[in-house]
């Protein structure tokens, strides 16, 4: 992991003009995702405020927190979108051509075995219940988004072409370290809040460390050894580059730069709150919508469509249609599942919030079926 097969040359020479990050399409479009992930938040920031309290701009009586439909707006948002992004995912996949080779459909039949597995394990480490859980399920997705930001970044046509295998390797080993980096600040954060607010308590997260050590000797038990492991892999990476660091840092700086400032917005979550979690995964819904209407303009079928199905798949106005239909249906049935049972019925066990996990861990485990 820590050495390239080969040397890579430079994008350009030392002196070349370097395109603004705003121009480049891996980067704007992911700053196009936060501004629509916080301009959906936003929104339901607003209905939020009318849902907390018992009448309409009567900002007296609070309603209680389990008979609301939002408990909080970005967790709203992200199941909001997330249940309809996970089924046009599993639709969109088994209709997909690579699913007419044999050894794609047993390959996604065993990670749907994988992800019952994952679910069962999940459940029980006390699933949504046990801050531990939680934690492993935030960062299994983690994995996921960032595996996709590297997707991203090679289907917008911003990875260099010149020794291709050689940067998705690359691609692979920036995946780990962020993670990893991630994780080493992370755990040692979520164990000193297991160890002192009831509110994250965990015996395994509060007993991981031995009780006596202060926070900072226990993030530098982790943090710094893999921030020393990530800078030397870095280091033997970028040698292997005409030009060193710089040229490695210029080649690659639409997805390190969005590599970085999403591990910012992750970080923020002991301070924030998990809510940040939530957002960051409704990040993920709508990057994956931006980057579906491009493949979809880039690649238009070679005749109109002549099915519903195919509308829906192969033309933005029908994609369009089918995401904010499948959005309104699953905010509709959430309503009636808070409003008429009191969140109290089949449709709460099928998209309330305790079973969102388990869907998005079939989603993230089902993933993994080559693209």
């Amino acid at each position: 992991m820590t050495s390239l097969p080969c040397s890579v040359a430079s994008s350009g020479p030392a002196d070349a003009t370097i395109t603004p990050l705003l121009q480049i399409p891996t980067f704007r479009n992911w700053v196009r995702t936060v501004i629509w992930t916080l301009v959906i938040v936003g929104l339901c920031g607003t209905v939020y405020w009318f849902d907390k309290y018992e009448g309409w701009f009567e900002f007296k009586v609070r309603r209680d927190a389990d008979v609301r439909l939002l408990r909080n707006p970005a967790t709203f948002a992200m199941r909001a979108f997330g249940i309809p992004h996970f089924a046009i995912a599993f639709m969109f996949v088994l209709s997909s051509r690579r699913m007419k080779q044999a050894r794609n459909r047993v390959l996604f039949g065993l990670l749907m075995i994988a992800s019952v597995g994952v679910c069962y394990l999940f459940y029980r480490w006390g699933a949504h219940t046990s801050p531990f859980a939680v934690f492993l399920f935030y960062f299994y997705f983690i994995i996921h988004g960032f595996r996709d930001d590297s997707y991203f970044y090679k289907t917008y046509g911003d990875m260099p072409e010149e020794a291709r295998a050689t940067h998705q390797r690359m691609m692979k080993v920036l995946e780990c370290l962020s993670v990893g980096l991630l994780f080493s600040f992370l755990w040692p954060a979520y164990a000193q809040l297991a160890s002192t607010s009831p509110r994250y308590h965990d015996p395994i997260l509060a007993n991981f460390f031995p009780a006596d050590w202060p926070f900072v000797i226990r993030l530098s038990s982790m943090f710094i050894p893999m921030l020393l492991i990530a800078g030397f892999v870095l280091w033997r990476m970028a040698g292997g580059f005409a030009g060193g660091a710089r040229a490695f840092w210029r080649t690659h700086r639409p997805v390190l730069s969005i590599y970085l400032l999403t591990m910012g917005i992750i970080l923020l979550a002991p301070a924030v709150g998990p809510w940040t979690f939530d957002t960051y995964i409704l990040m993920h819904f709508v990057g994956w919508f931006l980057i579906a209407l491009y493949l979809i303009r880039r690649f238009p079928p070679a005749q109109a469509p002549t099915t519903w199905w195919a509308w829906m798949r192969q033309s933005r106005t029908g994609f369009i249609t089918l995401h904010f239909a499948l959005v309104a249906v699953t905010v509709g049935l959430m309503a009636v599942s808070t409003y008429a049972f009191g969140k109290d019925s089949m449709i709460e066990t099928i998209i309330g919030a305790p079973g969102f996990y388990y869907w998005t861990l079939i989603h993230v485990t089902t993933s993994f079926v080559p693209r």
